[in-house]
């Protein structure tokens, strides 16, 4: 420390001039530097993300089965940083510096979201799902391998079970109710082919979240319908795709196969993907809470027009609840990827 009298340098520590023993003035030395504020607000951050990785730590701890030996949690082997990160399989490697693991298992998970989008609507779809959760149950494992290689075997494959089962709960199954609430992907079979649909059509068909509040006539939806049998005439429920001919409240008139509202006909965009035989005629009035689409695509034996009529009023009023979405766009083929007209 400098003497302000005589400029003497003092050893640190001195409270008098060694040279002419004038006191020594501490008033302006600065004990910490000026960025000492920034360095403070860093080592705070750290204190705090201490404390968030210590309580994630004794939460996890506490993770523990029953009959599990010494009861010890493999979530003591990874961060809370690397554990969040792991939402993402591979983030947690990443973030541990394990950067090519980390980008294998982030690539093989994309991989299998590739395969099962490409596969929507087919059997393989499930299989690239599973796919899906188990490179993400495998990532988190291979965080956790150094604590579970310290257990039994039996304790490895609990701990497992519970990591894949935690997986699947707590982010694919929300996450399969958010996008479902978006869209749905239904494949259609079992009905009479015509030139806007084929058996094993794939549609993408909007969620409950983008459903209309109230539906209009034209719009070409998914639909639960009911079955009928009155003797040698028969057909059994199921789903089916077709266009809405009245609105809640609403109805339409078959004139000779043709639908009519007040004595207009209906554009052709309006008109079940089937049209009606020619001699068709019956009227049909929508409820508050239903709708009139016919399942003109529907495998059904029937006998003349006449008995058309019955059925068509029996079937042809839908509860809104049980038309299910607008269809969007066919998926699959890809030949004929596309909307519906």
């Amino acid at each position: 420390m400098e003497c302000p009298s005589c400029n003497f340098q003092n050893t640190p520590g001195m409270k008098t001039c060694l040279r002419c023993c004038t006191r020594l003035d501490f008033s302006d030395v600065q004990v910490e530097p000026p960025r000492a504020s920034g360095v403070a607000a860093v080592r705070a951050v750290r204190r705090a993300q201490d404390v968030v990785d210590i309580g994630v730590r004794n939460v996890a701890s506490r993770m523990t089965l029953p009959r599990m030996g010494s009861g010890s949690s493999p979530f003591r082997g990874a961060t809370s940083a690397e554990l969040w990160a792991s939402l993402i399989p591979g983030g947690g490697q990443l973030v541990r510096g394990e950067r090519r693991l980390g980008r294998g298992l982030l690539l093989a998970w994309l991989a299998f979201i590739v395969l099962a989008a490409a596969s929507l609507g087919t059997d393989l779809q499930w299989l690239f799902n599973l796919g899906i959760m188990g490179t993400h149950s495998l990532a988190i494992n291979l965080l956790l391998r150094r604590e579970l290689a310290n257990m039994g075997l039996r304790q490895r494959a609990a701990w497992g079970i519970v990591i894949y089962v935690s997986i699947v709960v707590c982010v694919y199954v929300p996450a399969a109710w958010i996008l479902t609430g978006l869209f749905q992907v239904r494949q259609i079979d079992g009905f009479t082919p015509t030139r806007q649909m084929q058996p094993g059509d794939v549609l993408l068909i909007s969620g409950r979240w983008l459903t209309p509040e109230r539906w209009k006539r034209g719009d070409l939806v998914y639909f639960r319908h009911s079955g009928f049998n009155f003797g040698h005439a028969w057909g059994s429920a199921g789903y089916a795709v077709d266009r809405i001919l009245a609105g809640p409240g609403e109805s339409v008139m078959f004139v000779d196969g043709v639908p009519q509202v007040k004595g207009v006909d209906l554009p052709g965009e309006m008109w079940p993907l089937r049209p009606m035989r020619p001699g068709f005629n019956t009227a049909l009035h929508a409820g508050t809470d239903e709708v009139i689409v016919l399942p003109s695509l529907a495998r059904m034996v029937t006998g003349g027009n006449g008995e058309m009529g019955t059925i068509m009023s029996t079937i042809g009023r839908v509860d809104t609840g049980h038309v299910y979405g607008k269809v969007l766009y066919r998926l699959r083929p890809l030949s004929r990827f596309g909307s519906i007209e």
